[in-house]
């Protein structure tokens, strides 16, 4: 294989992509992985991404249709699930095949417009398992929302070569959009059918406990699709101030601070806020789900037994927001990813709330942070351009 001098794909793709394969991976339970994008200039593709043991130096290699596994399946067009390499007839024992850690993997391409646009690979089940047929079905659907994806890429690469103002921010909002859309409907169907046979289903009985379980974890993922959508329309948010009604930001976290008071007192949390009176007023982008999003990410923090304190100020032509709760903090290797989509450091979490943040903010071009605070907990600083809202 060749490998590639530089990287042309733009940093918010390549960081959506690092997002996906992380995502892809935590779902099949998946020990390596990476995704090949198609090079239409050169004709090949390129692994753009991959997590693993030896991904620095996957990284960057160029793979011609037809070469190798990845090549092959590009070129074919159709998935390969290969439970064991042992035992497989294209897997006859070779120097080639030692550098395989897992004895299982998938292969699944990503077809758009009419050809394989990139391939996903995915290797080594935990425990040395063999991937499923279930793990294949969520890879098709992977790769089908990010056939979406990529097709808007190219479109926007072909906007951009004739504007060179033209900016795409479309991606990564498509493909979530195109994910929550097309598990909606069906997740919705398996919640009724749920709910009605927990109707028919008797107290105190296994079957009962097992409805209950499903549940539940149906609600989970229900959460999970709206947050998908919020984070799409959050990327949606780039009109002219004179479309949207001008707000305060004090005003919007003091209503906010109103709607937490009930449950801080629940949980022994005081709130305090310093807020500055008359400043400029901004365009609603949102805020009101930034200022939510944020307290209640503290909230989870902290749990019980703490304090949030929140300020607004103007300064150097900026309103500058601080949110400051006395939980565990963020370890510095969080805080460069923590705005990334589909990243949490909560069991439960979906990796969407402070990518929505993320978002809004960015439609002011203002600016989000996170540090620790020296005495204990964690502060993030927002900062609102008044000229450039």
């Amino acid at each position: 294989m060749k490998r590639e001098q530089g990287n042309n794909v733009k940093p918010r793709m390549q960081g959506f992509l690092q997002a996906l394969i992380g995502h892809c991976l935590d779902t099949v339970e998946g020990d390596t992985g990476s995704i090949l994008l198609f090079d239409r200039a050169a004709g090949n593709y390129v692994v753009r991404v991959a997590r693993g043991p030896d991904a620095a130096a996957v990284v960057g290699a160029r793979v011609g249709a037809g070469e190798g596994i990845a090549g092959r399946v590009a070129q074919s067009g159709r998935p390969l699930l290969v439970e064991d390499i042992r035992g497989h007839v294209g897997f006859a024992p070779r120097p080639s095949t030692e550098r395989y850690r897992g004895r299982s993997f998938i292969c699944m391409p990503v077809d758009a417009q009419g050809q394989t646009a990139a391939v996903i690979n995915v290797t080594g089940k935990k425990d040395n398992r063999p991937f499923s047929q279930q793990d294949m079905q969520f890879l098709k659907g992977v790769a089908a929302a990010l056939a979406q994806t990529i097709e808007t890429a190219w479109h926007a690469e072909h906007v951009e070569r004739q504007l060179d103002s033209f900016k795409n921010s479309t991606a990564v909002t498509r493909f979530t959009s195109a994910i929550a859309h097309e598990l909606n409907n069906p997740l919705d169907g398996i919640i009724r059918y749920v709910q009605l046979s927990l109707r028919q289903a008797a107290d105190g009985t296994p079957l009962k406990e097992y409805l209950l379980e499903a549940q539940s974890g149906l609600r989970r993922m229900a959460v999970t699709l709206r947050s998908m959508l919020e984070f799409s329309f959050a990327g949606d948010r780039h009109y002219s101030p004179l479309e949207r009604q001008m707000v305060c930001v004090s005003d919007l976290l003091r209503r906010e601070v109103g709607f937490w008071r009930e449950l801080g007192k629940e949980h022994r949390i005081e709130l305090q806020t310093d807020l500055a009176a008359d400043l400029p007023l901004l365009p609603d982008y949102g805020l009101g789900q930034v200022f939510s999003n944020l307290i209640k990410n503290a909230f989870e923090a902290m749990g019980s037994d703490g304090s949030l304190k929140i300020a607004s100020f103007f300064r150097a032509e900026q309103i500058w927001i601080e949110i400051a709760d006395s939980g565990p903090g963020v370890a510095d290797p969080v805080q460069e990813k923590i705005f990334e989509p589909f990243f949490s450091t909560k069991h439960s979490g979906t990796g969407l709330g402070l990518a929505i943040v993320k978002e809004i903010i960015d439609a002011y071009q203002g600016v989000i942070s996170v540090e620790n605070s020296p005495a204990r907990g964690a502060i993030f600083c927002l900062r609102l351009p008044v000229r450039g809202a």
